[in-house]
C-alpha cells in the first residue's frame, strides 16, 4: 500500500470513529444525516481500492447497495422498507458470492450452495405458515435477507481465506439487524409484554442498532484492502494494518543504506545477518524491498505470556544486561506491543528440540513461494557484540534439505553497522561450494561467521549502494 493510501486509511478510520460517537450521542434531525454519512463514507473509501479483482468488485457493489438501502431506510420519511430490504438482500448475495470465490474448498462450497438454496426457500414457506394472513412482501423479503446474512456469517468464519475484518464486519452486521428485525416485528408480527426483559432490551434508550452497524460497515470497507493486498501464490505480503504500524515506527528506526559487494540477491535465497538487538531485523523488515521470512525464537511467537517471560529474562536481562526488575516492569508495556508486531511479522518459529522439523518444513514452503529466509544465527550468550563469537549451525540443515531436493541454496552473509546505519551484503556463496570445502555443519557455520565479522570491519567507501 502506498504512503498516500495509508494516510487516507488512517483518516477514514478516524472519521468513522468520530461519526460512531456522534450518531450515538447526538439526537435531533441531524442524527439521520450523521448516520447516513457512516455508510456513504464506507462506500466512498472502498472506491480507493477498486480493481478488476472479483472479490473487490463484489464488495464495492455490496457497499453501494448498502447506501441505496439506507437512502430509503434512513433518509426517506416515511421509510420505504420494501425497497430497502430488497437492496439489503442484494448486499448479502454479493457477500455470498465473495465467500464462494475466496473459498478453496469445493466440498464446503457445494454444501454452502445447497444449504443456502434449501433454507432460503424453507424460511419463506415457514413464514407463510406461521404469519398466515399477516404475511406480506416485507416480512418474506426480511426473513430471506436475514437467513442469508446469518449464513454469510457462518460460512465466512468457516472459510479460512476470508479476512478477519470481513468476518467480524458481517457478525456486527447481523447483531445490528437482529435489533432492527425485532423492533419491526414486535407489534406487527410478534406480541411481547412491555414488562418482559426482551422488550426492555429491544426498546432500551440506547442506539444498539448503530452501535453495531457503524463498526460493521467500517470493517467491511476496510476488508477490501485485504482482497487487493492479500498474499499471492509467490510472495508473502504483510497485512495492511501491519504496514501502518511500521509507518509509525519509522520515527525510531531510520532507513539504512544497503550496500552490496555484488549484485542484489534474487528471491528464494538465504540471508545470514548479525542481530544488533532489534535494529537489524527492523531495518530489513521496514526498508528492504524484498519478500522475507525471518527465523525467530519460538518464545517470541507463542503468545503474550511466553513472550513476556522470554523478553524479561532472556532478551533484556541476559542479552542486553538490564536489571531484571526493570526488565519486568518495562515489559508490562513492551510485551503486548511486541506481541502485536510479531503477529504481523509472520515469523518462522525456531526450536532447540525435535520441533525444529516444523521450522525446516515452513522454510521450505516459503522458499518455494519465492520468499527469502533471514536467519540471525549468532551466539549471543554474552550479548549482541560487534564482533560475533559464533554461529549456530541450524541453518545448515535447511541448506542440506534443499540440496537433497535439488535446490542449491545461495547464501548471502550480511552485516548491519548500527552506528553508520549501513547494511552490507556479501557476494553469494552456494551451499555446494561450502560443502566441497567442509563436510561438517559447525565448520560451515564457523566459516560464514568469520565472513560476517570481516564485513563488519570493511571500509564503507566504494561499495555499491542501493538507497
Amino acid at each position: 500500500m502506498s504512503k498516500n493510501l495509508k494516510i487516507l486509511t488512517s483518516i477514514f478510520v478516524f472519521l468513522e470513529i468520530i461519526l460512531f460517537f456522534c450518531v450515538l450521542f447526538i439526537g435531533g434531525e441531524i442524527n439521520k444525516y450523521l448516520s447516513f454519512s457512516v455508510v456513504a463514507l464506507a462506500f466512498i473509501f472502498s472506491l480507493l481500492f477498486i480493481s478488476k479483482k472479483s472479490t473487490t468488485i463484489l464488495t464495492n457493489f455490496a457497499l453501494f447497495f448498502t447506501v441505496i438501502a439506507d437512502v430509503f431506510l434512513v433518509l426517506c420519511v416515511p421509510q420505504v422498507r420494501d425497497i430497502a430490504m430488497v437492496s439489503f438482500s442484494i448486499v448479502q448475495i454479493m457477500y455470498f458470492a465473495r465467500i464462494l470465490i475466496e473459498s478453496t474448498s469445493k466440498k464446503l462450497n457445494l454444501i454452502h450452495i445447497i444449504l443456502r438454496s434449501v433454507l432460503s426457500v424453507l424460511v419463506i414457506v415457514i413464514a407463510l405458515i406461521v404469519l398466515k394472513n399477516n404475511a406480506d412482501f416485507l416480512s418474506l423479503i426480511s426473513v430471506f435477507y436475514f437467513t442469508n446474512l446469518v449464513l454469510n456469517v457462518i460460512f465466512a468464519f468457516l472459510n479460512k481465506n476470508s479476512s478477519k475484518l470481513f468476518k467480524i464486519g458481517l457478525a456486527l452486521f447481523m447483531c445490528c439487524d437482529l435489533f432492527v428485525g425485532l423492533q419491526v416485528a414486535v407489534g406487527s408480527y410478534i406480541i411481547l409484554s412491555e414488562n418482559s426483559l426482551l422488550y426492555k432490551i429491544i426498546f432500551a434508550p440506547f442506539n444498539f442498532v448503530w452501535f453495531f452497524y457503524t463498526p460493521s460497515q467500517t470493517l467491511l470497507s476496510l476488508s477490501i484492502i485485504n482482497t487487493k493486498y492479500e498474499n499471492n501464490e509467490k510472495v508473502n505480503k504483510r497485512k495492511w494494518w501491519f504496514e501502518l504500524l511500521k509507518t509509525l515506527m519509522k520515527t525510531r528506526y531510520k532507513k539504512p543504506e544497503f550496500k552490496f559487494l555484488g549484485e542484489e540477491f534474487e528471491n528464494s535465497s538465504l540471508i545470514l545477518s548479525n542481530h544488533e538487538g532489534t535494529d537489524a531485523p527492523m531495518s530489513l523488515e521496514m526498508y528492504l524491498n524484498k519478500p522475507i521470512r525471518m527465523w525467530g525464537a519460538h518464545e517470541m511467537n507463542s503468545g503474550l505470556i511466553n513472550m513476556y517471560k522470554y523478553q524479561t529474562k532472556v532478551y533484556y536481562h541476559e542479552k542486553k544486561g538490564w536489571n531484571l526488575t526493570l526488565a519486568r516492569l518495562f515489559c508490562l508495556l513492551a510485551s503486548p506491543l511486541t506481541n502485536l508486531f510479531y503477529k504481523g511479522l509472520n515469523l518462522i518459529s525456531t526450536y532447540k528440540d525435535g520441533r525444529f522439523k516444523k521450522t525446516l518444513k515452513e522454510s521450505l514452503v516459503a522458499l518455494e513461494k519465492g520468499e527469502n529466509i533471514v536467519v540471525y544465527p549468532e551466539d549471543s550468550s554474552n550479548g549482541y557484540l560487534e564482533e560475533l563469537e559464533g554461529f549456530y549451525s541450524g541453518f545448515v540443515m535447511l541448506c542440506e534439505i534443499c540440496y537433497k531436493k535439488g535446490r542449491d541454496l545461495p547464501i548471502y552473509v550480511a552485516y548491519f553497522k548500527k552506528k553508520e546505519k549501513v547494511f552490507i551484503f556479501d557476494k553469494p556463496v552456494l551451499y555446494s561450494t561450502l560443502l566441497e570445502k567442509y563436510k561438517d555443519r559447525d565448520k560451515i557455520a564457523e566459516e560464514l561467521k568469520n565472513r560476517c565479522n570481516e564485513l563488519g570491519k570493511l571500509a564503507l567507501n566504494n561499495l555499491q549502494t542501493k538507497k
